[in-house]
């Protein structure tokens, strides 16, 4: 007989209250593709183990509005800008495993997930371009 269990436990840390103008937004999908072998008995048997994840990495480019200095000219109705923040960009990766496989002399630990998990988020992170990105959010704001 087999017995599962499963618990969910939905935590709430805080509530802030932002007032972010989002200009652009980008998605970029990478598969990485991670191999290991043991070799034993003098390197006549080797036992591998693979993984292959699929990253994607939402980038949103935005202004905090907090710090938007304006001027309001009621007689005329015209709002002034003056001082516009630097763009903002925040990258939201995840991770899926996509294909998973071991032996039972090279099994996965934590550690070697933890790892993976986090040189496929810096790969991504790395190969995208932000300056592009932050001039293509300048030109946004001004059309």
């Amino acid at each position: 007989m087999i017995e599962s269990s499963e618990a969910t436990h939905i935590l709430r840390n805080r509530i802030q209250h932002v007032s972010k103008l989002i200009v652009s937004e980008h998605n970029y999908p990478e598969a990485f593709d991670y191999k290991d072998a043991k070799k034993h008995l003098f390197e006549t048997v080797s036992f591998e183990k693979k993984v292959i994840l699929l990253v994607h990495a939402t980038v949103r480019v935005y202004y905090d509005l907090k710090q938007l200095e304006t001027r309001l000219d009621t007689v005329g109705k015209i709002v002034y800008l003056l001082k516009v923040p630097f763009p903002e960009i925040d990258i939201n990766p995840t991770v899926q495993y996509f294909d998973f496989q071991q032996r039972s002399f090279n099994e996965f630990n934590t550690e070697d997930l933890n790892r993976i998990h986090t040189k496929c988020i810096q790969n991504i992170t790395k190969s995208i371009d932000l300056e592009s990105l932050k001039e293509d959010a300048k030109h946004q704001l001004l059309i």
